[in-house]
């Protein structure tokens, strides 16, 4: 996911309980076929039950995905924390007496440069001659 993306994280119980299948109705009408002992309807209730239950179960795939994408994005976001953290430690976390002294180091390199290029410049090309 990124910036902008929107995922909606909760279902309805009335979408997951009640549609296309009412659950509900089901599991009462199951109930009172149980009670009064009439194996005809229970048969009869067997494909309804086994739709119910798919219905749940879609519902619990589509909840699974959503959790699996939102994993993935918090352990994005924690990655990215880190290495923002280390990119600012590396910025903030200047040793000075080391940047001091490399500084230092790179200023007498520079003078010495100017030096050579100096004297370099002054030689002429009779200088090259003789």
């Amino acid at each position: 996911m990124s910036e902008g993306n929107f995922l909606t994280i909760n279902k309805d119980g009335n979408e997951i309980l009640k549609s296309p299948i009412d659950i509900f109705q089901t599991l009462a009408d199951l109930q009172t076929a149980l009670a009064a002992g009439d194996q005809t309807a229970i048969k009869a209730m067997m494909p309804t039950l086994e739709s119910a239950l798919e219905q749940v179960i879609n519902h619990r795939s589509d909840i699974g995905s959503i959790t699996v994408r939102l994993d993935a994005a918090e352990a994005d976001n924690e990655e990215l924390i880190e290495a923002y953290t280390k990119i600012l430690s590396d910025t903030e976390d200047v040793d000075i007496a080391k940047a001091t002294s490399d500084f230092a180091f790179q200023e007498q390199v520079y003078q010495a440069t100017l030096m050579v290029s100096d004297r370099v410049m002054q030689l002429s090309l009779l200088d090259f001659i003789r």
